[in-house]
């Protein structure tokens, strides 16, 4: 998929916002 523009931007999308849920999750337990 690396080679395909449009499918790297739309990985690169999914990637970040997995990373986004994993901190938002870590950081609401944290603080509960």
């Amino acid at each position: 998929w690396y080679d395909n523009e449009w499918g790297y931007s739309n990985r690169v999308v999914d990637v970040a916002e997995q990373i986004g849920a994993l901190l938002t999750s870590k950081e609401t337990v944290s603080a509960s």
